[in-house]
């Protein structure tokens, strides 16, 4: 029988390593300083002020408003953007695992808050609850407090979710003989979720943690837009130019947001950082694809 290539998870692999290239480049090999500014350019003889086309100024994207060169800030986003969506959904799983093992091996009231979890926050778009949230707790909280608090409201919206997945599985697979077995032997619950229910879901857990940091991805973009920021802004004055704002820290969804007025006049500034974006959340899903097949194949 001829072997079937899992093209999804091919693929996903493959992009993989070109982002961990990207995390990774950085820290080995310089490749430009991301904060660098650049007033103004001579092209054909006639001073040129920023965003720069893509090209001039030995851009290969081009720059941002501020004349910092894309293609750095790009590369250097890499590193915040996905470190701190996996942070994120390192959250989520936290919260999620055990009360979805709990809520699918007790069921009663512990399934039951699960089920109301997923439809209290399937009822409102998630970006609009963490705005909320940031909205009226961030006036308190400054500097890596606020950082924390952005990471557990994004990591509270979907948690619930990959709870209730969890233990849809986890009352599936408690009903096999050599889980019955386990328990009339005697043995205690958290040996029976940790050692016989949690080594049979993790595959199926594995795909769920993939597609989450996709939608993790995609909500730090959309909350971007809303002008909810990691990295915060910062002022800038050129000579004899009015002062313009710019999204201090390379974050891919920073930069799609903080330039979204310029998808007219100098497309290339936010059309960089949202290719990033997507091609990360293709990845990512990619990925889980290719992982659910292959648990697939092995039964």
């Amino acid at each position: 029988m001829s072997r079937r290539w899992n093209l999804p998870l091919l693929l996903g692999l493959a992009m993989a390593v070109a982002l961990i290239a990207a995390i990774v480049v950085p820290w080995v090999a310089p490749v430009g300083d991301p904060d660098r500014l650049t007033s103004m350019i001579k092209v054909d003889g006639k001073l040129v002020l920023p965003p720069f086309a893509p090209g001039q100024a030995g851009m290969l994207l081009g720059s941002d408003q501020g004349g910092r060169d894309l293609l750095v800030r790009i590369v250097y986003g890499a590193r915040t953007t996905v470190l701190y969506a996996l942070l994120i959904t390192l959250v989520r799983v936290a919260l999620a695992l055990p009360l979805g093992l709990l809520a699918g091996w007790y069921k009663g009231w512990l399934a039951g808050l699960t089920r109301v979890m997923v439809t209290a926050t399937n009822g409102v778009p998630g970006p609009v609850i963490v705005t909320v949230v940031l909205g009226g707790l961030g006036g308190f909280v400054q500097g890596s407090g606020w950082l924390a608090l952005y990471c557990v409201a994004v990591a509270a919206i979907g948690f619930p979710r990959l709870a209730e997945q969890v233990r849809r599985l986890t009352e599936e697979t408690a009903k096999r003989p050599y889980i019955e077995a386990a328990v009339a032997t005697g043995a205690p619950v958290r040996r029976v979720l940790w050692r016989h229910i949690l080594p049979v879901i993790s595959g199926d857990v594995m795909v769920s943690v993939a597609t989450e940091m996709g939608w993790v991805l995609l909500i730090m973009g959309q909350l971007a837009i809303f002008g909810i920021n990691l990295g915060g802004t910062v002022r800038l004055s050129f000579d004899g130019r009015p002062p313009i704002i710019l999204e201090k820290v390379p974050e891919w969804g920073q930069m799609l947001g903080m330039n979204r007025s310029l998808v007219r006049t100098h497309p290339w500034v936010p059309l960089y950082p949202a290719v990033a974006l997507a091609m990360t959340v293709a990845c990512l899903q990619f990925l889980a694809e290719g992982l659910r097949r292959r648990w697939l194949r092995r039964g």
